[in-house]
């Protein structure tokens, strides 16, 4: 189960920023638990040729399918066409190269997925839970989309992802992006490597002993209370998808099939781990997960988001003597902040940092500098 990395490029060098790497590491993600996946998000971003560029890095050359999905897509497409050679030997038989059924397919993406029409969609349906194959064996699906359809028919396909994305990239790198699209094109710098089909494979095949059990038990009994408590109730495949998830991604963190604690990247994963059709879901949804998983990381990521905004406000007001008028009340919000922050993890480094930023926010407003969305 040792993870072993591809040097392969991970994905086309015109696409930079963050995000990227939260696509690669939930496509990641996926391949390694089984879940299916989707990445939403505005047109431009790079959602399909980096889904392919990792494709094709990690289930390998001919070993994955793509298919652009829209309203005048049939059937046939998805679930393959009859032969018609076989008809004319009086069988019944289909030509699944290059669909999510073919034989050699490790990955199956689907670009724009929500754009199909209801015949597709109900094909989709049996690619997204296969009855033909080991669940294990199966071919993962990366489905792509700008928007997610609504309607009753919709909801069992959404079901039926594991793993949901939403690009949301605050700001546009463009000097960055120039270089990169001017002075490469073998891939793009990801940080970090890629697992190969061989490492997948070892880690699905892994099965857990009694402390990886009760280490993802505990975890996801906790999530479950909280996601009830918030107004979601997970169900049965709910919970199976979110079991898969984070012993898979622990087995290829640890390099155990067995281990007492659940690692950080696969908790943190469980952030992706719920339907979110809209992109102002991703957001609370995150924060129930983070509240889980990491309760010190989560409290500093809201009270740092809660004072920018104020100290934003301060730092714009031209006038010095009025932006001096209001420092007061950015004292009080820095003492209360602090005071917050110690409560909840005051032997965390992360408490001291986020403390510091704080006070640096406060001296910056001061001089009628403003903070960046990111902390800076």
């Amino acid at each position: 189960m040792a993870k072993s990395k591809s040097t392969t490029p991970a994905a086309s060098p015109s696409f930079v920023g963050g995000y990227v790497t939260d696509l690669r590491d939930v496509l990641v993600a996926s391949a390694l638990s089984g879940q299916h996946a989707v990445v939403l998000g505005a047109p431009g971003w790079g959602k399909t040729a980096i889904a392919r560029s990792l494709a094709k890095s990690i289930a390998g050359d001919g070993a994955w399918t793509f298919n652009r999905l829209d309203p005048s897509t049939p059937p046939e497409a998805v679930r393959g066409a009859y032969d018609p050679a076989a008809l004319l030997n009086g069988q019944l038989s289909r030509v699944v190269t290059g669909t999510p059924y073919d034989v050699s397919a490790r990955v199956s993406i689907l670009d724009e997925v929500f754009r199909a029409n209801d015949v597709v969609f109900d094909a989709c349906l049996d690619v997204l839970d296969r009855m033909d194959a080991n669940p294990d064996q199966a071919a993962v699906v990366w489905s792509t989309a700008n928007f997610v359809a609504r309607g009753e028919r919709v909801e069992a396909l959404i079901d039926r992802f594991g793993l949901w994305l939403w690009l949301q990239p605050d700001t546009l790198d463009v000097a960055a992006l120039v270089g990169a699209q001017l002075s490469s094109v073998n891939g793009l710098n990801v940080s970090g490597g890629l697992p190969d089909w061989k490492d997948v494979e070892s880690v699905r095949q892994a099965r857990p002993g009694d402390k990886a059990k009760h280490a993802v038990a505990e975890l996801l009994e906790t999530l479950a209370l909280e996601a009830t408590a918030q107004g979601r109730r997970p169900h049965p495949r709910r919970v199976t998808q979110w079991s898969k998830l984070v012993y898979r991604l622990g087995v290829y963190d640890t390099g155990q099939a067995d281990f007492s604690a659940v690692p950080d990247v696969a908790s943190r994963a469980l952030r992706w781990a719920w339907p979110m059709p809209a992109s102002e879901e991703a957001e609370s949804w995150a924060q129930i997960a983070a509240g889980v998983v990491d309760a010190v990381g989560s409290a500093i990521e809201g009270a740092l988001a809660q004072a920018v905004v104020k100290f934003r406000e301060v730092a714009g007001i031209s006038d010095q003597a009025q932006r001096m008028g209001r420092m007061g009340e950015l004292g009080a919000l820095l003492a209360n902040a602090q005071a917050t922050l110690k409560q909840v993890g005051d032997d965390d480094p992360r408490v001291a940092e986020a403390s510091a930023r704080l006070t640096e926010w406060f001296a910056a407003a001061a001089r009628g500098e403003m903070p960046n969305g990111n902390g800076h």
